[in-house]
This record gives C-alpha cells, sequence and structure tokens, in this order.
C-alpha cells in the first residue's frame, strides 16, 4: 500500500511539474507610441498628424522564431464623426515572414479623423493577440481646458 501511495504520489508531483511548464505565449502584442525603439504603451493618445513628432500603433513580438508564415489582420473601429453616424471599422491584413520575430504597423491620423475611443483588434492566425480601446484626444484643447481651470 506504502508503494502505491509513494507512487501515486510521485506521478502526481510530476503531472503537476509538467502542468507548470506550460508553454509561454506566442506573442507580446503592445498598442501605444512608437519612441526610441520601443512601443509606449497608452490608454490615450494625443490626435498628432505629423508622424515625426508622434507615431502610434500595435508591435507583435513572437516569443520563439518559426520556420512557418504567420498572418496577421487588425480592425480599428473609430467613433462616429458626426452626431447619428455610425461607427467605422477599417479592416487590414498582412504577412509575417517565415523567421520573423518581430510586425510593427503604424496607424495613422488622417485629417477629419474622429476624436474619442477606438478599439484595435490583432489576430494573429486568428487567435485574437490583442483587444483594445484607446482615448483620441486634441492635445491643445486639453491643455487650454487645464489652463482654464478644468479637468
Amino acid at each position: 500500500m506504502r508503494r502505491l501511495v509513494g507512487a501515486l504520489a510521485a506521478l502526481l508531483a510530476i503531472a503537476c511539474g509538467r502542468a507548470e511548464r506550460a508553454p509561454a505565449p506566442l506573442v507580446d502584442a503592445r498598442l501605444g507610441v512608437f519612441f526610441g525603439g520601443q512601443v509606449q504603451e497608452r490608454d490615450e493618445i494625443p490626435f498628432e498628424l505629423d508622424r515625426t513628432r508622434q507615431s502610434q500603433g500595435f508591435r507583435l513580438d513572437l516569443s520563439r522564431v518559426e520556420p512557418k508564415a504567420h498572418h496577421v489582420r487588425w480592425e480599428i473601429e473609430r467613433p462616429p464623426g458626426k452626431p447619428g453616424a455610425r461607427r467605422v471599422t477599417a479592416l487590414a491584413d498582412a504577412d509575417l515572414r517565415p523567421e520573423q520575430a518581430r510586425f510593427d504597423q503604424l496607424i495613422a491620423f488622417q485629417p477629419g479623423d474622429p476624436l474619442g475611443l477606438w478599439n484595435v483588434r490583432v489576430l494573429l492566425d486568428g487567435e485574437i493577440v490583442l483587444d483594445r480601446a484607446i482615448l483620441v484626444y486634441d492635445a491643445a484643447a486639453r491643455r487650454r481646458a487645464l489652463a482654464d481651470g478644468g479637468a
């Protein structure tokens, strides 16, 4: 009986050890402002048309390089530009070459893009790796409001 209990305990310990060593996620996904070779994740991004002053987007870093290509698809949902209008969703996709470990995608603001809550969803090989809302705001209007004592 002791041998049986000992064997069961050993099997349980081995099984628990294997469960703790689950593989790391394939991808680290970040959304924010590109700065100094990094992506500064933000919940709010100022609306800036000049890409020399600010570039925003998302980055995918694969934790392991694989000899196969990956398919990236993204959706950018913008708020309605006018009252009563519907939200607008832009769709795009690209392929990562075999052995490619990093994918950067800029999200350029265009004149007339609406301020407010944008949602960015990114899929890698059909699996959602990033689904975040980000507030796009007018930095000059915010500075004026703060200078006037508003919040």
